[in-house]
């Protein structure tokens, strides 16, 4: 019980520093009361247990919302949570020992003289870094992209995500654990020594417990109950539009785009539509049982997708500029239907006409149908009525997409003389999607997601902070359609250059740049990772013989 205080306590801080609480400042001194826990631990037994809880508790209170997922039974509720706990703990358990063979080391008692301290404290500082960025690396290659996420926390805060240009998000993550790192070891050295810890007190454990289980219950809750899943970081101009007498706001680019533009008049850019349309899955789920009603929905699609291309347009005309000179593209969201209608020739139909009335490409996000599989896929179709690419989805998410088929791979499709890379939903989170597109040709990066079904959560909030970081690393500008958020553009400087309100119907349009330069990421990143896993696993061979000294010594 008396360790139990010491993860509560890094749970509850990270949980507060991950988005959408986003205080960021906090990851730079989470692992502290952990990294005190594990040096205090007396068998490799302990150790493991301690990285376990950590990484259940993590997934508990970070990913919460599993448990939430409307569309499924709640066995199956209960097996993804079983699973993604199970992940966590795994990369908790890897995280946990050989830090505490790192840390031990750094402060080994036969390292007297005061160079020997200082070379093992700055070789602990950054071996731990390489660790963690190497563990996080290996456990994205493994479970399909999803891990601890470490440096996700700093989504705030551009110039530190700008770094991902370099050392991509796992850098990132080894960045804050050398920081932690650091942090403990002068803390214990300097402040702490020998004394006992206040959280480790027996008497006041079990309180302490309650306590920072209230915070850790209180932070998701705040976190949910944003009304915005990603805000923007810069005011927004809004034009309200109506529609079957409702307004549906529409919010134009702000500065940060303008700026862009001025800054290269000549450049190629495309004209983003991105539909919000706010269906509740429980709306989606009736009108997939009632016909009648999926064609006022798709009706519905339609006019909110005339109406955001007419208020682009007047928006770009009063703002002086010819509104023909990019290609204009209207991007529905994941599933935006649970039918597949554009398999349906009659109801296809309507979205051919949209594109050749408006004169603009559309990539629309339905099922597929085709040889009695079902796809989930987004669907490219020109200004001439033409379906001219399909992408579908590579890695359907286990239990929640057991109906979908798998694509054959992320290619680029063509929009004019832009090659357009499209991911859906959970490809966001994995990099690996955003970097394969990228290498394919991609110039610029769209995705396609439907969270409506994880209900009222921090799930858009967490899912959209993803977008500068793929932004970053990439060198591409990012933008995503949600069925009821995160719709948003990122740029590749680490900013959030416009979203919308979460939770509700509305439109986002912009004009991004087509950009082909290459990141240093992009370039080395992989090679850079894998050396990094290399040097962690032959230091820790190395110190394997100071078994004594780790397990034994008194700390």
């Amino acid at each position: 019980m008396s360790g139990l205080p010491a993860l509560l306590i890094t749970t509850a801080l990270l949980v507060s520093a991950y988005p959408p609480n986003g205080i960021g400042w906090l990851a730079f001194v989470a692992f502290v009361p952990f990294f005190s826990l594990l040096e205090k631990q007396q068998s490799r037994r302990q150790v493991i247990t301690c990285g376990a809880l950590l990484g259940v508790l993590l997934a508990s209170s970070v990913l919460y919302f599993t448990w939430m997922i409307d569309t499924a039974a709640w066995y199956q509720r209960f097996a993804a949570s079983l699973a993604i706990s199970g992940i966590f703990a795994i990369e908790g358990v890897v995280l946990a020992v050989p830090s505490r063979r790192l840390l031990c080391w750094a402060q080994a008692k036969n390292a007297t003289a005061t160079r020997r301290v200082l070379l093992r404290f700055a070789g602990a500082v950054i071996l731990t870094g390489l660790l963690w960025a190497a563990v996080e690396w290996a456990i994205q290659k493994i479970f399909l992209g999803l891990s601890f996420h470490f440096g996700l926390t700093q989504w705030r805060y551009s110039a530190v995500v700008r770094l991902s240009a370099y050392i991509g998000l796992v850098g990132l993550s080894g960045m804050l654990a050398s920081v932690n790192a650091a942090v403990y070891l002068v803390w214990r050295r300097f402040v702490a020594h020998e004394k006992s810890l206040w959280w480790e007190n027996r008497v006041y454990s079990p309180v302490t417990s309650l306590i920072i289980i209230g915070v850790i219950i209180a932070s998701a809750t705040k976190g949910a109950l944003r009304p915005y899943g990603v805000p923007p970081t810069l005011p927004l101009s809004v034009v309200s539009t109506s529609l079957a007498g409702t307004t549906i706001p529409v919010y134009a680019e702000n500065e940060a785009l303008q700026a862009t533009k001025a800054h290269d008049p000549h450049g190629r850019y495309l004209n983003l539509i991105l539909v919000q349309n706010g269906f509740p899955v429980s709306l989606r789920e009736a009108a997939a049982e009632e016909f009648s009603l999926t064609l006022q929905l798709y009706d519905r699609i339609l006019h909110q997708s005339q109406a955001g291309i007419n208020s682009y347009r007047q928006y770009r005309a009063a703002d002086g500029a010819s509104v023909k000179e990019a290609t204009t593209l209207v991007v529905w969201s994941e599933t935006v239907l649970h039918l597949p209608m554009l398999n349906y020739p009659s109801h296809a139909l309507s979205t051919y006409r949209l594109a050749t009335e408006a004169q603009t490409w559309v990539l629309a996000g339905f099922p597929w149908a085709e040889d009695g599989d079902w796809y989930n896929s987004a669907i490219l179709i020109d200004t001439s009525g033409q379906m001219q690419g399909r992408y579908s989805k590579v890695r359907p998410i286990p239990i929640a997409e057991s109906w979908v088929t798998p694509g054959e791979g992320w290619y680029p499709l063509q929009v004019n003389d832009i090659r357009v890379g499209v991911g859906l939903c959970s490809e966001l989170i994995d990099p690996l999607v955003a970097r394969t597109l990228t290498k394919n040709g991609a110039e610029v990066l769209v995705y396609l997601s439907s969270l409506s079904y994880l209900g009222v959560s921090s799930a858009i909030g967490l899912h959209g902070a993803f977008a500068p970081f793929r932004a970053a690393e990439t060198g591409r500008y990012v933008a995503q359609a949600g069925m009821v958020g995160a719709t948003l553009i990122a740029a590749p400087d680490g900013t959030i250059s416009a979203a919308l309100p979460s939770f509700g119907a509305g439109t986002l349009v912009g004009s991004i740049p087509a950009l082909n330069s290459i990141t240093f990421y992009m370039r080395y990143g992989e090679a850079l990772l894998g050396m990094c896993l290399i040097v962690s696993l032959v230091f820790q061979v190395a110190v394997m013989p100071q078994r004594k000294l780790v397990y034994k010594a008194k700390v």
